[in-house]
């Protein structure tokens, strides 16, 4: 109705019958990642897509990464030579690695943001080791639970949105590649040792060279480390085999095991980490002149030696590791 009671017809040009969903967005590119945590008593892992939207509409924005750069030296010290100038250099180690997440959870409504803080509570684990994956131009992983000196953070923005930050301890300092490998052989032949003949024709002179690495006719895995710090294998050994010897045959360090005796349904597993070994299950003890070997970053060759191996089979697990 106009001002002097004129009335103009107005056509509606717009669509009133639907309802408008708003779409949260997330950072995408190198900012993305995860936190994952996978109990005993559940199921299913709880994990929070840093860099992306779940199930209920959350986006989940990973805003900084502290402690990535490189892990503290936590043991180790320059002892000062006695009535002489400078010091003697004495071993020095890596300490378990401080990481400081800033995460920032854009929830749809206020309801969906305090579910999310409880989703975060799950996904970051305070006694046994999740997973925080960072994907950098080569995604990385690093097993981690809450520090224990420290809490989550929380701040709120506004009604649907909160920001936390998340203290993180990685008691292993190193940074793995994301995907593990994996590698195996079958022991098809018996090696046995070779006599030299001391007398007659031909006969054999000293000083005697044989090839480095693998000894022929032995199966070998080869293993790489595309990192820049050394990693730690989990080894598995198949019978049958009788005093199962494994050789980094790029070092010469072995772990043995005289007498010995796995049959065809036996499993031997050697944690280069823990520096244990179980049979079935049950520890093992290495002996006493074993050396605990690591995969230094580049090309390795492990090999398996011992008696009766026909049929065995030599399984070997690592990531590339990098500080």
């Amino acid at each position: 109705m106009g001002y002097s009671g004129d009335t103009f017809l107005v056509v509606e040009n717009f669509d009133v019958s639907s309802v408008f969903t708003p779409v949260v967005s997330a950072d995408t590119g190198y900012w993305t990642g995860s936190i994952s945590c996978q109990p005993s008593w559940s199921a299913s892992a709880f994990t929070i897509p840093l860099g992306g939207v779940d199930s209920n509409g959350t986006a989940w924005m990973l805003q900084k990464v502290e402690g990535w750069d490189s892990p503290p030296t936590a043991v180790g010290q320059v002892i000062q030579r006695s009535a002489d100038h400078g010091g003697w250099a004495a071993a020095q180690y890596y300490g378990p690695r401080m990481i400081t997440l800033t995460v920032m959870a854009s929830a749809p409504t206020q309801a969906l943001r305090d579910v999310a803080r409880a989703q975060l509570q799950q996904a970051v684990p305070f006694s046994d080791l999740g997973t925080f994956i960072y994907n950098e131009p080569v995604p990385k992983l690093a097993y981690v639970r809450r520090n224990a000196t420290s809490t989550i953070g929380e701040t709120y923005p506004t009604l649907c949105d909160v920001i936390f930050s998340i203290p993180l301890v990685a008691p292993d300092p190193r940074k793995y590649a994301v995907a593990a490998q994996t590698e195996s052989s079958v022991t098809n032949t018996i090696v046995t040792p070779t006599t030299l003949p001391s007398s007659g024709s031909p006969a054999a002179w000293l000083p005697v060279t044989f090839a480095a690495g693998v000894p022929p006719g032995t199966q070998g895995v080869i293993a790489v480390n595309s990192g820049t710090f050394e990693t730690r294998p989990t080894i598995t050994v198949q019978g049958p085999i009788t005093s199962p010897s494994v050789i980094n045959g790029s070092t010469g360090q072995a772990v043995t095991f005289t007498g010995l005796v796995l049959t065809a349904s036996d499993t031997l597993v050697l944690s280069m980490d823990s520096r244990q070994a179980f049979k079935d299950g049950v520890f093992v003890p290495a002996d006493s002149s074993s050396a605990w070997f690591v995969i230094e970053p580049g090309t390795s060759v492990i090999y398996m030696t011992g008696t009766g191996a026909a049929g065995s089979v030599l399984s070997m697990t690592w990531a590339s590791a990098y500080v």
